[in-house]
C-alpha cells in the first residue's frame, strides 16, 4: 500500500485523491535515475512548491488553468497551461521548439 492511501481516504476527506507515483522515464529506459534526474526533480519540485506558496500569498481571485513546471533553455520556467497548446503541434503530439532538432539536420547530412 502507498504511504497516502494509509493517511488520507475518500471516506474520510473527500476534497484529496490519492494516486500512486509513476515515473515512467526510468521503467520506459529499463535504468534507474542518475544523480542529475534526482538533483533536476529536486529543482523543478521546489520551483513548483515556491511557485504554490507564492500564488497562495496573492490570494488572486482570477482562476487559472493550472500550470506546469520545466526547463526551457538551461533554466527552470514556469508555464501557464492555456499556453500549451502554442507549444505544442497538435498533429504530432510534439513540441514545435526541440532543443536537439537545429543539431540533429547537419548532423544527419554529414552522414549521409
Amino acid at each position: 500500500m502507498f504511504w497516502g492511501e494509509s493517511r488520507i481516504s475518500p471516506e474520510d476527506d473527500p476534497l484529496f485523491e490519492v494516486k500512486r507515483p509513476i515515473s515512467l522515464g526510468d521503467v520506459q529506459l529499463g535504468t534507474a535515475p542518475t544523480p542529475f534526474d534526482r538533483f533536476l526533480a529536486a529543482r523543478l519540485a521546489n520551483a513548483a512548491i515556491q511557485f504554490i506558496v507564492q500564488k497562495r500569498q496573492e490570494q488572486s481571485s482570477r482562476e487559472d488553468d493550472g500550470f506546469f513546471v520545466g526547463m526551457v533553455e538551461g533554466g527552470i520556467k514556469i508555464t501557464s497551461m492555456s499556453e500549451f497548446k502554442n507549444l505544442m503541434l497538435s498533429n504530432y503530439s510534439r513540441p514545435k521548439k526541440q532543443w536537439w532538432f537545429d543539431y540533429l539536420i547537419p548532423r544527419s547530412k554529414l552522414l549521409a
